[in-house]
């Protein structure tokens, strides 16, 4: 681990960090980071390995060992999760949005019936709407909006309403560092139990490191010599190439990468009844996709291919019988429930499986002495863990006002949560997995809302939209893949740890301010139009189920005793908990369904099923990539059933060509549509090689 390496690394990751943001929603430019593989990094890791480290080769020998690109690939890649969907796309939005929604839905302000909906919010979790000594200007608010007045150029410092952001900042800020600090511990504690004792396949960090090689004394990666590898990278890259000047110029020949069947909805109108319906009728390629789908194993990118059809097939079956199959993300339904049913099943099966490691290493964490060696660096991180949880539940109690009980469940679901997002992708390669549930949904179908109350409910879904609300580039997975790429290099993973809790640390202090002063600078909706709509719909998402709520708590005459009941540290509740049916028998099902079939992996070879199926299915990431790895399937069979293992073998290369064909396509047109809104100032057409 060198200091330029870690220097390039540093500076690569911070960048990312600060403008990623202004990057997606003011210069409007493909994503910096919106996936688990995001083409910033990956686009210019292999960019770097093709064409700068032979340039410095032959400067004097100056070109990077394969470990400094490691550090440099793990330092940028942890940095992504701060300026994308898992945090700055609409952090800011959801501590100030409430304010501003607040003024003009009569449904939320105070009435006869019940209270400001507001008053339910602890003072730490949303911004304050006046500065002091400044009542009668609306400069939180409207600036926010629109953009401080003032003139044009630069703008001071000292003009963003910082005083307004202090009092959350501290909250969230406090309650992320701690979060970030806990997936690191505990994805250190995973990898040894994963990595050399189950042994998954981490797919995303083998293509890294076949790319990155192993011999270190040549300029060039053998890899890159091969006509397999080339013949892959120039199929994707030249498909993509020519589609992104088709964009630019309308005319131009391209090549669809879909396959439209819509003509099915007309002899099938049922077909339209199953949700987003158009994406099973209209499956697209992703080569990226295609590759990864082709290096795991068959019956776990079999299981993906089929799950959208799959699910289309149960939602119609059930919808037939007469279930409600409706669905709220806040509120949750049959498919959240089932979700996370199938999630609990997951770590229940990832706590089964490694017992005896999770137990000494606990055990070691106390200073018990155990027959199994445990790293010193795993003991610690374990220590760090429990302290990381309660600090976590402290902090819940005393700035959000929750009670032993809730806090403890809120900050075990957010864990499961990235648990199991984080085991899928090492097994599939999924570029993003969203569990379309979130803990509050869970909550209120566990105790009711009676239990729960107004209070409870609101601070659980703020911090659901802060947390959880779209954790497609979440810490855990990407640091997965970044520590076996490390091991492989020979680094050490507690050092390598260490710098990225720099980055990470580093990159908040500089994203956090830096976005919120570009926000106040052209205002989050300039003309009316937002930056990014998500941001403002996912902070109204739980003041919407709050709005309900209340208005169904004060009709049953029980607004004003509703989560009342929370004495013993929040245990009193147990008593006044009144789960919903379709709560306990959807959550059975996906539990059930994660038993079941990984029971009959054990019992048959035979059995095509993989459980991961039942934990994707009904998402976005099965609608948009299950043609990708059915595709990617058959063309495993195809070449293992013609080409035996060794056609595998060699086939890898053209599928890994194809996987960086992608990426090195994708970093081109970012740089093409930078200096594109360079030269015009304003944004050309938008080219995403994948979503």
């Amino acid at each position: 681990m060198t200091v330029r390496a870690v220097f390039i690394g540093l500076m690569i990751g911070l960048f990312i960090a600060a403008f990623g943001y202004v990057n997606d929603w003011v210069f409007k430019l493909p994503y910096v980071a919106s996936d688990l593989m995001p083409v910033s990094v990956l686009g210019l890791l292999a960019l770097g390995l093709m064409l700068v480290n032979p340039i410095l080769y032959y400067l004097g020998r100056l070109h990077l060992r394969g470990a400094e690109w490691t550090v440099i690939y793990t330092l940028a890649l942890a940095a992504c999760v701060i300026p994308g969907p898992a945090l700055l796309w609409q952090f800011n939005n959801a501590l100030v949005t409430p304010l501003i929604e607040h003024r003009t839905r009569l449904g939320w302000q105070a009435s006869k019936d019940h209270p400001s909906l507001l008053s339910y919010v602890p003072e730490e979790m949303l911004v304050r709407e006046q500065l002091a000594g400044r009542e009668d200007e609306d400069v939180v608010i409207m600036g926010f909006l629109q953009g401080l007045p003032g003139k044009a150029g630069p703008r001071a410092l000292s003009e963003v309403p910082w005083q307004a952001w202090g009092r959350p900042y501290r909250f969230y800020l406090s309650l992320i560092v701690l979060g970030f600090v806990g997936c690191v511990c505990l994805t250190l504690i995973l990898h040894h139990q994963w990595a050399h004792r189950e042994h998954l396949r981490y797919p995303m960090a083998e293509v890294v490191n076949v790319i990155i090689g192993e011999d270190h004394t040549r300029p060039l990666n053998p890899l890159f010599l091969k006509v397999s590898f080339w013949c892959g990278f120039v199929i994707a890259a030249g498909v993509l190439l020519l589609n992104g000047l088709a964009a630019y110029y309308p005319g131009f020949v391209a090549v669809p990468m879909y396959v439209d069947l819509s003509i099915v909805s007309q002899s099938w109108p049922t077909i339209t009844q199953v949700p987003f319906y158009g994406n099973l009728l209209r499956p697209t390629l992703y080569f990226a996709v295609v590759g990864l789908a082709f290096l795991i194993s068959s019956e776990v990118s079999f299981s993906l291919g089929i799950s959208h059809v799959a699910y289309a097939a149960v939602f119609l079956t059930m919808t037939a019988l007469g279930a409600d199959m409706a669905n709220d993300y806040m509120s949750g339904g049959v498919l959240s429930y089932q979700l996370f049913g199938s999630y609990l099943g997951g770590g229940l099966f990832i706590l089964y499986t490694g017992r005896r490691f999770y137990w000494d290493v606990l055990q070691r964490a106390f200073g018990v002495a155990t027959g199994d060696a445990i790293q010193r660096h795993v003991t610690w991180a374990c220590r760090i863990l429990i302290l990381v949880g309660v600090g976590m539940v402290a902090m819940l109690r005393a700035w959000a006002g929750l009670d032993l009980l809730m806090a403890t469940l809120l900050v075990m679901m957010v864990g499961l949560t990235f648990l199991i997002v984080t085991r899928i992708n090492v097994e599939t390669g999924l570029l993003f997995v969203q569990p379309n549930w979130q803990a509050v949904a869970i909550l209120t179908g566990l105790f009711g809302i009676r239990a729960l109350g107004p209070r409870t409910l609101i601070v659980l879904g703020i911090l659901c939209v802060v947390l959880t609300i779209d954790p497609r580039v979440s810490l855990m997975p990407l640091l997965a893949n970044a520590f076996k790429v490390g091991e492989s290099q020979r680094l050490r993973l507690p050092c390598l740890s260490g710098w990225v809790l720099v980055v990470l640390l580093a990159g908040l202090a500089v994203a956090v301010p830096f976005t919120l002063y570009i926000q106040y600078d052209i205002g989050t909706s300039p003309g009316g139009e937002p930056l990014y709509g998500w941001a403002d719909t996912a902070a109204r998402l739980p003041f919407d189920m709050l709005e309900r709520t209340v208005n169904r708590l004060a009709g049953m005459n029980a607004l004003q005793t509703a989560g009342q009941a929370t004495g013993a540290g929040g245990l009193e509740r147990l008593r006044h908990m009144s789960p919903s049916r379709k709560f306990l028998w959807s959550v059975g099902l996906g539990l059930a369904a994660i038993v079941a079939c990984s029971a009959a992996r054990l019992r048959w070879t035979w059995w095509p099923i993989h459980p991961v199926m039942f934990m994707v299915w009904g998402t976005i990431v099965s609608r948009w990539f299950a043609a990708s790895f059915l595709a990617g399937w058959l063309c495993k069979v195809l070449v293992t059933r013609f080409g035996g293992a060794g056609g595998y073998r060699r086939a890898q290369r053209l599928f890994i060509g194809m996987i960086a064909g992608e990426m090195v396509a994708g970093i081109i047109w970012m740089i093409v549509g930078a200096l594109y809104y360079a030269r015009h100032g304003y944004a050309g057409p938008t080219i995403r090689v994948h979503p």
